[in-house]
């Protein structure tokens, strides 16, 4: 039975069961600030200087390739060799220099899946004379409401997911992996937010392998805002911040 093992002290299946396993197993869209404390995973505001960033794209070598715009917008999250979820994105981009990958979400598309997730289809909406359920609903979309929404909990479980897509696609396994994402606030923001992870094996393992303790240090997403308001320039900040970051590395690479 998947529950039967004895899972060693400070594994991520020891963690969930010391925990109330109704908050923890729950789907991407639930996750909540105790997700991001169990795997030890914080947010990073960047600096200015990285939002900034536009050394290198003033030669041609600097293009970065962005050769494929996969259709599938959702990627599975794997957890002990089952999917036990499919997190949604607005696209995803690959490199075609290498495996790497790169997703794109507004975070209105997030508060939509929030919401659905919370009060179910439009054709199961509750009746506005049941009172008591409806408050209790509201009471639980507050509670899975970010305070900070550029720091998303679900922001975490896409980056996850996409780490373990590009895991699928490498021979090596003993090496970081980088993944990123590009986030719109709204239809009509101002800016959009650039995501960067580094997922050391030891914690994409952590999945693939939930009954093992494994050593972790903690895992930092670093994002930065990249203006909106002079659509002239937004590309050239936005390609300077991928080669910064060195995301999806450049022609030369090829």
């Amino acid at each position: 039975m998947w529950w039967a093992e004895r899972p060693e002290q400070g594994s991520l299946r020891a963690i969930i069961q010391a925990h109330s396993r109704k908050c923890i197993l729950v789907r991407g869209i639930a996750w909540t600030g105790i997700h991001l404390r169990i795997l030890n995973v914080r947010f990073q505001p960047g600096d200015e200087q990285l939002a900034n960033a536009r050394s290198m794209w003033q030669t041609s070598p600097g293009e970065i390739a962005v050769a494929e715009y996969l259709r599938i917008k959702s990627i599975q999250l794997d957890f002990d060799g089952r999917v036990v979820d499919f997190v949604y994105t607005d696209g995803i981009f690959k490199s075609d220099t290498g495996d790497s990958c790169i997703a794109y979400v507004n975070l209105n598309t997030v508060t939509f899946l929030r919401r659905a997730y919370v009060w179910g289809a439009r054709g199961a909406q509750l009746s506005p004379s049941n009172t008591p359920m409806i408050r209790l609903r509201q009471k639980k979309q507050r509670q899975l409401t970010p305070p900070d929404l550029a720091e998303d909990p679900y922001i975490l479980c896409i980056l996850i997911a996409l780490a373990q897509k590009q895991l699928e696609d490498r021979d090596q396994t003993d090496e970081p992996l980088r993944v990123s994402l590009l986030a719109l606030p709204g239809a009509r923001a101002s800016h959009l937010y650039f995501y960067t992870a580094c997922f050391p094996f030891s914690f994409l393992n952590k999945f693939t392998e939930p009954s093992l303790f494994l050593e972790c240090p903690t895992v930092s997403i670093s994002y930065v805002k990249i203006p909106l308001d002079k659509p002239e320039e937004f590309l050239y900040h936005l390609k300077g911040v991928l080669l910064e970051t060195d995301v999806l590395g450049t022609e030369e690479e090829s």
